[in-house]
């Protein structure tokens, strides 16, 4: 009888630990999904800086092309 239950201690012991493990994997895929999903808004945050960035230089070059009209008929 004795050797019976440990035998099945044993066994519940293996379960057990699989559980966690399973677990474990679980909360850590779960991590990566939610690491994911909070990275890609802060590339297309980066994507627009860039985009306003070339609108502010091409609206400098736009001033600057006017000023040089501007002097040419002036003169």
């Amino acid at each position: 009888m004795l050797h019976k239950k440990k035998i099945k201690k044993a066994k519940n012991k293996k379960k057990l630990k699989k559980n966690l493990k399973i677990q474990h994997t679980n909360i850590r895929t779960k991590k990566r999904s939610q690491k994911g999903a909070k990275k890609e808004p802060k590339r297309s945050q980066k994507r627009s800086q860039k985009r306003s960035r070339t609108e502010r230089k091409r609206g400098g070059l736009e001033a600057k092309k006017e000023e040089v009209k501007n002097e040419r008929y002036t003169k």
